[in-house]
C-alpha cells in the first residue's frame, strides 16, 4: 500500500512528541497558532510545518524527500539575574525533540526521519520560537499503469 496522504505524518510526530513530553502546554500543527493572538498561552509548546519536499520519479512510484519544521515555543524569561533565559529553555526542549525524532521510524512508507538542522530564533511579545528542521522519505507507490 502506498502513500496516500501527502501530509499524513503529522498526526504521528504530534503523539511521539505528545507522549514523550507530558510537560508541553502544546503539542500541534502549527495552523492552531494562526486562530491565537496571543500565542504565549499556547507555551511551552511544539508546532508542525509541513515543509518542501523534493520528488523522484522511479518505475511506477515517486520517492519524496519531505522537511517538516518544529516549532519549539516557550514563554520568555525576562528576569536578567536569573541565567534560565528563554534561550537555555528553548535549547533544552529542542535537544529533547532532537532526541525524539532523530533516526526514528514513523509507521507506514516512511524512513527514519533525519535532523537537518535549525533555523534562527525568533522573540515576539512573551515568547521565543526555535525552529528545528527533521528530512523524511516517503514513497508514493502506484503512480502508473
Amino acid at each position: 500500500m502506498g502513500l496516500n496522504n501527502l501530509f499524513l505524518i503529522e498526526q504521528q510526530l504530534i503523539e511521539r512528541v505528545r507522549d514523550n513530553m507530558p510537560s508541553l502546554k502544546t503539542v500541534a500543527s502549527a495552523s492552531v497558532v494562526s486562530s491565537k493572538t496571543d500565542i504565549k498561552t499556547l507555551c511551552d509548546g511544539v508546532f508542525l510545518i509541513p515543509g518542501a519536499g523534493d520528488a523522484q520519479s522511479q518505475s511506477g512510484s515517486v520517492a519524496l524527500d519531505q522537511q517538516w519544521t518544529v516549532i519549539v515555543a516557550v514563554r520568555s524569561n525576562f528576569d536578567p539575574a536569573d541565567i534560565d533565559t528563554t534561550a537555555i529553555q528553548g535549547g533544552d526542549l529542542c535537544a529533547q525533540v532532537i532526541q525524539l525524532l532523530h533516526d526514528w521510524s514513523p509507521t507506514g512508507e516512511y524512513f527514519n526521519m533525519q535532523f537537518a538542522g535549525h533555523g534562527n530564533a525568533y522573540f515576539g511579545a512573551g515568547y521565543g520560537e526555535f525552529p528545528l528542521y527533521f528530512n523524511v522519505k516517503s514513497v508514493f507507490r502506484g503512480l502508473s499503469q
